[in-house]
């Protein structure tokens, strides 16, 4: 289990392995954080299987998430994910994201359309 941290330039693109749960995640998240905790980054989910994914793991990711969100505010995070489960738990943390804190949270289904909206001034 990893997370893969590609730099772009501008910003990263973080892609947890397909076996990545969840808490194994957020525990490697807060290691890695300080490689991109400047910059805006994308969430690449779309190998991941949202049917082992529960409630409780979307809970715990958006509290987890809203601890690192003083550090990243004005910061744009993007997930891409690939099918309607990911798609709209991850939509669920956006609306609970965007209520809590200053980081522009936005969820995609096409990665080409996360990377210009991460582009974009």
């Amino acid at each position: 289990m990893s997370i893969t941290v590609e730099n772009r330039g501008g910003y990263f693109i973080n892609t947890p392995s397909a076996d990545e749960t969840p808490e194994t995640a957020m525990d490697q998240i807060a290691d890695m954080f300080e490689e991109w905790i400047n910059h805006p980054v994308i969430w690449d989910l779309r190998q991941n299987d949202f049917t082992k994914v529960h409630i409780p793991d979307i809970n715990n990711f958006t509290l987890r998430t809203m601890a690192f969100g003083d550090m990243r505010a004005g910061l744009k995070t993007a997930v891409v994910c690939s099918d309607d489960l990911a798609f709209g738990s991850m939509r669920m943390s956006q609306v609970k994201l965007e209520d809590e804190m200053q980081v522009l949270f936005k969820v995609f289904r096409d990665m080409d359309e996360a990377i210009a909206w991460i582009e974009e001034p």
